[in-house]
């Protein structure tokens, strides 16, 4: 009896081991794809002409629905999946922008990218 309580025990500890694993597992996915989104909207701005990022400090929610203009932020803004981005770009100085991109995922969590553009 105390040999089967114990193997009980075991099973029940490995089988709490696993399902940690397994929802860790997912997060880990959610968080690359958020990544992967993020990673190919910086892409495709690095490939868009120094004059189609903004002159002005402006802000591109996908959250709310905004809308590209003139081709900026480019694809895959401002949704894929379940996953929204946000497009941020700072006028650092007359030639030199920056532009952030923050993808949120799963209740709130979010991963970002910053770069500077210059021509």
């Amino acid at each position: 009896m105390l040999a089967l309580g114990l193997v009980a025990s075991a099973v029940l500890a490995i089988m709490a081991v696993y399902t940690m694993g397994l929802r860790q597992s997912v997060k880990a996915e959610k968080m690359l794809k958020a990544t992967e989104m993020s990673r190919e909207i910086m892409e495709r701005t690095r490939e868009l002409d120094f004059s189609k990022i903004p002159d002005t400090n402006t802000s591109f929610d996908g959250r709310l629905n905004q809308s590209a203009v003139n081709g900026f932020p480019p694809t895959p803004y401002p949704t894929r999946d379940d996953f929204k981005a946000v497009v941020t770009v700072d006028q650092i100085a007359p030639q030199l922008k920056s532009v952030c991109v923050k993808v949120f995922y799963d209740k709130g969590q979010s991963v970002d990218f910053q770069t500077y553009f210059k021509p």
